[in-house]
């Protein structure tokens, strides 16, 4: 019975190894990854642990989803260099000291290994004729939450916020394509290119041609409304900033005009209503402007945090402090919040 040279250990969001070779530096390393895109490139970094004194030559391995159908391939390859060899690093490779026998490498996913549907997947050494079992990991699919008005002017409340989302699937064997986009605003210039407003959809899958890949749709709709307005780190994204960095400084110019003048309060709500940009330091998830207390007043504007609670986040607001809106020099100052 033959024994395995590699052992699978999870993905991370990063990995870096330090200038002596010996020692890693790694987040965010688990065997359960959840997502709101699918088909996913998974995590930046694959985690293993290679065993150097028996890998020979090339190490295989195959991904097979919970049905056995195998959806991906790592290959391995080990080089002894030493020296001036080590300034020449192609890319996706790992430079390193080994120890004595098992060893830790974190290698960089790049395009490899990309799942289409969320459940369990084995991962197997190849090794002799044989399929060996060497760990696993699951996918668990995120659900989009709805994308309501509030929801949309805590979108605009964040800086690195995006306009709008695209991604084209496609086969690797064959030309087929499908093209997808989601954004605040329908862009008809981008459908008049072929791109498909994700909202009408009524496919409910991508076949290629060739009949090799099948994507559902539906986590592709989803997955989109997600992350709009969320740091992604898919690869296979192509992202529209909301925001240019000339369009922040008109309206920090404008604000600034705008106090000055001696405005009345609600004229100051109004503008931070339709800039919500300005309370970008509380990190949104819905932002409600003009929300009841009881039945005789209401505050200016609710903000619900990530975690789901009511108000600005305590630590954050102690960096950042509470924003206020001060007028020209003894005008006194009024709190927005």
């Amino acid at each position: 019975m033959s024994t395995p040279d590699i052992l699978f250990l999870g993905f991370c969001s990063r990995a870096e190894i330090d200038r002596s070779g010996a020692r890693w530096n790694v987040l965010g390393l688990s065997s359960i990854l959840q997502t709101y895109l699918l088909p996913s490139h998974l995590a930046p970094f694959i985690a293993l642990s290679v065993n150097i004194q028996t890998l020979r030559g090339t190490g295989i391995l195959h991904i097979l989803d919970q049905d056995g159908v195998k959806g991906g391939e790592i290959t391995i390859r080990g080089q002894h260099v030493e020296g001036a060899e080590l300034a020449e690093e192609p890319p996706d490779t790992v430079t390193m000291h080994p120890g004595e026998a098992w060893t830790p490498v974190f290698m960089p996913n790049g395009d490899g290994i990309a799942v289409p549907k969320p459940g369990k997947f084995s991962v197997i050494q190849v090794k002799d004729g044989l399929e060996i079992p060497i760990g696993g990991f699951q996918v668990i699919h995120i659900e989009a939450p709805p994308l309501t008005a509030d929801r949309i002017a805590a979108i605009r409340s964040d800086p690195r916020a995006a306009k709008s989302m695209r991604i084209q699937l496609g086969c690797k064997r064959c030309p087929a394509t499908y093209r997808v986009y989601f954004g605040l605003d329908r862009d008809p210039k981008l459908e008049a290119e072929g791109w498909r407003w994700s909202p009408e959809i009524q496919d409910t899958e991508f076949k290629c041609t060739c009949g090799v890949g099948t994507v559902e749709l539906r986590y592709v709709k989803s997955g989109l409304v997600a992350l709009l307005g969320r740091p992604s780190e898919q690869t296979d994204l192509n992202i529209v900033p909301l925001y240019e960095r000339s369009a922040l400084q008109q309206v920090r110019d404008k604000f600034h005009d705008l106090l000055n003048s001696e405005p009345q309060e609600e004229r100051i709500q109004r503008f931070i209503t339709d800039n919500p940009i300005l309370l970008h330091m509380f990190s949104a998830v819905n932002l409600i402007p003009k929300p009841s207390i009881g039945t005789k007043f209401a505050a200016d504007f609710a903000i619900l945090d990530a975690r789901g609670r009511l108000g600005p986040d305590r630590d954050r607001a102690s960096k950042h402090q509470t924003l206020e809106t001060r007028r020209a020099p003894g005008a006194g100052v009024d709190p927005c919040i």
